[in-house]
């Protein structure tokens, strides 16, 4: 029973993949307008990967004046880009 099952699951999946992309149209084919092909950039990111590779090593951020300051331990790494802006 089980080869049976693998193979029903797999003829499944390999018709589901070559009838997904058989619905574009030419009307979604019109790249006259653009340099490039391309319509969309998808970025995925971890949860605040993105905020902390960024602004965690942005040379001018501060904090406001009525929050604590901040100072890294002694012998935390320096940050190594973004410093000649």
């Amino acid at each position: 029973m089980v080869p049976l099952l693998k193979t029903v699951v797999s003829l499944a999946v390999s018709a589901s993949l070559l009838t997904s992309g058989s619905y574009a149209t030419d009307k979604d084919k019109d790249d006259s307008n653009f340099r490039t092909p391309i319509k969309h950039i998808v970025v995925i990111f971890q949860e605040n990967v993105s905020f902390d590779h960024y602004f965690a090593t942005y040379p001018r951020a501060t904090n406001p004046g009525h929050e604590p300051l901040f100072k890294a331990k002694d012998g935390t790494p320096s940050v190594n880009g973004l410093t000649r802006l």
